[in-house]
């Protein structure tokens, strides 16, 4: 796999982006990029993901409703500067657990800064 992420060159101004599904699942995006005439480089990107999902029934123990839930907010920015690069994605999320009533929900936060710099030769 070669996952190449794109900068601000590529978009060139604002992209929108929206989804529907079933569960009452509804997704959303907005982001903006631009290479500047004065040489920087930027791209802002914002998510949103909300699922109710599906109520669930236990052989002999009845239903799970209203816990299957998927939930996801995340954001991205990068900027670049004659060879400079700063990205910074922060994915949180939330996921429901319809098998215990005791765990609700698991929250996951990994924020990650990365810098990168070539030398021009």
């Amino acid at each position: 796999m070669n996952v190449i992420t794109r900068r601000g060159r590529d978009l060139a101004g604002v992209e929108v982006s929206g989804s529907a599904g079933s569960y009452d699942t509804y997704a959303g995006r907005l982001s903006y990029g631009n290479a500047f005439q004065s040489g920087p480089e930027a791209l802002v990107s914002g998510s949103a993901y909300d699922s109710d999902g599906q109520d669930l029934q236990f052989q002999g123990k009845g239903w799970s409703r209203d816990s299957d839930y998927d939930r996801a907010n995340k954001a991205f920015s990068g900027i670049s500067y004659k060879g400079f690069t700063l990205t910074g994605p922060m994915p949180p999320g939330r996921k429901g657990f319809p098998r215990d009533p005791l765990i609700r929900y698991l929250t996951i936060t990994i924020p990650l800064l990365r810098m990168s710099f070539g030398i021009l030769i």
